[in-house]
């Protein structure tokens, strides 16, 4: 089995990466095994190729911004927990993490509303 650690970076269009997704898959074989066997006599990986999913769908906006919110109260109890250490009250910050709690449950869909 060949070991390869090296690799060969090449800018394309995003056209021309579409198109040659597409040959590599109506063909069977990876990008970089197809690419290989075009540029010479090399031997394939004989990986299947990924099939790359869909990580996220499309978000309502208003959501991602009260969730943005709810990320830059968290980041900034947690900076001044960070610094006031000694004096940080365990209760004044509890209460500032179930507000957070709150606020997040009030704006996601009930189960009822779920179905």
């Amino acid at each position: 089995m060949i070991k390869r650690n090296k690799f060969v970076h090449v800018k394309v269009s995003e056209l021309e990466r579409e198109a040659w997704q597409k040959i590599a898959e109506s063909n069977g074989v990876t990008l970089a095994d197809l690419i290989r066997q075009r540029l010479g006599d090399a031997q394939e990986v004989g990986r299947e190729p990924k099939r790359r999913k869909r990580l996220t769908k499309d978000a309502d906006p208003e959501l991602i911004r009260h969730l943005a919110k709810v990320g830059n109260n968290l980041n900034q109890i947690a900076g001044w927990v960070n610094t006031h250490k000694k004096t940080a009250e365990a209760v004044s910050v509890i209460a500032h993490l179930i507000a957070i709690q709150r606020s997040i449950s009030a704006f996601l869909p009930t189960e009822k509303n779920a179905d």
